[in-house]
């Protein structure tokens, strides 16, 4: 089956700017030299799936075209633009009709006084081109069937690249459509308006059975729901939390799917030491999970593997325990599938009723999806006074400062100093891993003017030119990496184990004391050189050749030769 946007090159070629349509620019320097040759036949078979990669130039209505004695030129399949240079642009996919194509390309050479050249381009791209000259015919109408067919291959196309989110951003004429791979955000291509809404629509109005989504899809207005789609060849289905909302000017809007994997189509979870974590950290989090009580809680931003992390901590506690012990779930929504976990799917509104619920359902592990609210923080709090083991999550920028949310939520300060409460914090971020096969070495490129000198001056300070193996991402990658230049993403983490003197400084309010004993003394058993925070364990993979410099900076902060 073939890709919605009709992938023909690699991403490095298809990123390469050229010019919009009735933008002033100039036409790409591959086509300007077809110009100059006088060329008159069919560009190379790169598929244009960008607009900003048309030709600038007038368009050319086919249709009014004086006709040769052939059938009628359908305008909805074809788009033709005359370039200032007078080289005249046909647009067809590549699945257009033969017999089509050579009338429409006749019809161009008897009314140009340049040299004709077709191009090959998605049905989107034409479809856009189309519209914005509003010479689009009844034949353009979308069926239901190839709607769904173009939503089902769009979920496809991203669940085959390893995408984790999807983002659909419409900009008046146009639709540009991303992929999030390995953490970056890659320009796939565009859809035309038309299209664009009519997947959104029925993804959420048809495919959805989420009784809370409400009404009918309204791209004015902010909406939430969540379906499934099987992907076929036993991968299991791919749940898709939808999320749109409007954005300027008045009638354009975004569309984020964030797309969740069945922990079978990879084979299962992740053990922890696989994971990447030091040793000296995984040691610490196994201490965390053992115990029949307590919280362990996995901080950081959205998207940082949270939540991956969390169900690889509650299978290695199944390992330890037992299979058969109780563990109940409670989610917002249930993103992941849980071998022998009750798991119980929450809305915002139901959340406290279900978490209150699980009191009663005789738990050994309960999972909070995340404390969100000073509620859900309560009745956490009660789950462990019970005496049970707790693991949830949080939205917070550093191992220590958990505490301090927690409190701003309204545990009591007594009950995060006794010992045994809060088990520990895990802190991380994701940053993408460079291809081993086409990476840059960084003696290959310091001084050449690449980087920034800022940035070669902080490296000069961190790093050792003789002994570490620094990289750099190539951009366009190569095949081993499917042109991306990264291969996947590691965590960069930080662990904090709570020990009798951190407790005190917390109960005594000395919450900086508390952070600088950790830094200095609690740290100084993780093995990151005396300092557990997750920029030193990003430094330590940078320099073993996994960590792009620019991807270490960018997800946590500058190096320096303090942190």
């Amino acid at each position: 089956m073939k890709s919605i946007f009709q992938f023909g090159v690699k991403p490095a070629e298809r990123s390469v700017p050229a010019a919009v349509a009735q933008a002033g620019q100039s036409v790409d320097d591959r086509l300007l030299a077809m110009e100059r040759r006088g060329q008159a036949d069919e560009a190379d078979a790169e598929v244009i799936n960008d607009i900003a990669r048309v030709p600038v130039g007038e368009f050319i209505d086919l249709t009014a075209l004086p006709k040769k004695p052939l059938a009628t030129v359908q305008a909805a399949g074809f788009a033709a633009i005359a370039s200032p240079s007078g080289t005249s642009y046909l647009l067809a996919t590549e699945t257009s009709e033969g017999r089509m194509v050579m009338e429409a390309f006749a019809r161009l050479r008897i009314n140009s006084q340049g040299a004709v050249v077709r191009l090959r381009a998605s049905a989107d791209v034409i479809r856009i081109v189309n519209e914005r000259n509003q010479k689009m015919t009844a034949d353009s109408a979308l069926s239901e069937t190839e709607i769904e067919m173009a939503a089902y291959q769009l979920l496809l196309d991203a669940e085959r690249r390893g995408t984790s989110d999807i983002h659909i951003e419409t900009r008046d004429s146009h639709v540009e459509v991303y992929f999030r791979i390995h953490g970056k955000r890659m320009r796939m291509g565009d859809l035309s308006m038309k299209r664009a809404e009519a997947i959104c629509n029925y993804l959420y109005d048809w495919k959805s059975s989420d009784s809370s989504r409400g009404t009918g899809w309204n791209k004015g207005d902010v909406q939430d729901t969540m379906f499934g789609v099987d992907m076929g060849g036993g991968r299991g289905i791919l749940n898709v939390r939808f999320h749109s909302a409007p954005i300027h000017p008045q009638g354009n809007h975004q569309t984020v799917m964030r797309l969740l994997r069945p922990a079978s189509s990879s084979g299962g979870f992740r053990p922890l030491r696989d994971i990447g974590y030091t040793a000296d950290q995984t040691s610490e989090i196994m201490d965390m999970i053992g115990g029949g009580s307590g919280i362990v809680v996995i901080v950081g931003p959205t998207n940082s593997g949270k939540s991956t992390t969390l169900q690889s901590a509650v299978r290695a506690v199944q390992e330890i325990r037992g299979e058969n012990i109780k563990i109940s779930t409670i989610e917002n929504p249930v993103e992941y599938e849980m071998t022998g976990a009750c798991q119980m799917a929450a809305s915002s509104a139901e959340f406290d009723k279900y978490l209150k619920a699980s009191l009663r359902q005789d738990p050994d592990v309960v999972v909070v999806g995340e404390i969100r609210d000073a509620a859900a923080a309560e009745t956490t709090k009660n789950l462990v006074l019970a005496g049970h083991k707790i693991f949830s999550t949080l939205h917070v920028y550093e191992a220590p400062t958990a505490f301090a949310r927690l409190i701003q939520l309204g545990v009591p300060r007594g009950l995060l100093s006794m010992p045994g409460f809060i088990s520990g914090v895990v802190y991380q971020r994701l940053v993408p891993v460079v291809c081993p096969h086409c990476s840059h070495k960084y003696i290959d490129i310091a001084g050449r003017g690449i980087l920034t000198p800022e940035l070669e001056h902080r490296l000069g300070r961190t790093v050792s030119l003789g002994e570490d193996d620094v990289r750099f991402a190539r951009v366009g990658g190569c095949e081993q990496c499917d042109f991306l230049g990264v291969v996947g993403r590691t965590p960069c983490a930080e662990v904090l184990k709570p020990d009798a003197t951190f407790l005190d400084m917390v109960r005594r309010e000395d919450d900086a004391g508390a952070k600088a004993y950790w830094l200095s003394q609690l740290g100084s058993r993780i093995g990151l050189n005396g300092t557990p925070t997750a920029l030193s364990h990003a430094k330590l993979k940078m320099r073993e050749g996994l960590l792009d410099p620019r991807d270490v900076e960018a997800e946590l902060s500058l190096l320096t030769s303090e942190n």
